[in-house]
């Protein structure tokens, strides 16, 4: 609604700063490192690892990989609906360093996935994370995050709200009955 207020489409000061301090960052070490960095939010990284890690669940933890799955699941299904219901052009401020993905810029669906992945491998039922899981989990968020405004094909907006939204329905998705059998 602030975005894209009746499909009239604005980019506010703070995108625009957003994506110019990006820009000004410009090097090419991190042209390649933020390059490498945001595949680790697309499907085709997140998927197999999902998989990985039901395969290595024992019967006892298969909960785990179920959680996990469905919180990525739905944060695909979240974060394409937003795409198709707002459709956000992408920003074209400055040349983007990777080929301009096809689908709408709000909300970053590489944002949203990393940090459903991520959040749901924390916060799954009936495990307490450790203080150096949140901060590799965090690091690896902001990361991607970060990579998709360096790369010119997201507003930090598109991000801010992939994240919060990821987050938001990886701890509503928690707190369903179906996983009061597991909490410890």
């Amino acid at each position: 609604v602030a975005v894209c207020p009746e499909k009239a489409c604005r980019t506010p000061w703070f995108d625009t700063a957003g994506l110019v301090v990006a820009h000004e960052l410009r090097h090419a070490w991190l042209d390649s490192a933020f390059m490498a960095l945001t595949g680790l939010g697309s499907l085709f990284v997140l998927v197999p690892a999902v998989a990985w890690f039901a395969w290595r669940s024992s019967a006892r933890k298969r909960v785990d990989a179920v959680f996990v799955g469905a919180a990525l699941a739905g944060a695909v299904l979240m974060a394409h609906a937003a795409k198709w219901l707002i459709a956000r052009p992408r920003p074209d401020l400055f040349p983007a360093l990777v080929e301009m993905p096809p689908d709408a810029s709000f909300p970053s669906a590489h944002t949203i996935q990393i940090t459903a992945g991520v959040a749901a491998c924390l916060l799954r039922p009936g495990h307490t994370p450790a203080a150096s899981e949140v901060v590799a989990g965090g690091m690896l968020i902001a990361a991607v995050s970060l990579s998709r405004i360096y790369l010119q094909v997201h507003f930090p907006s598109d991000v801010m709200v992939g994240v919060v939204s990821a987050l938001a329905w990886v701890m509503a998705l928690r707190c369903l009955p179906v996983w009061k059998g597991v909490l410890r």
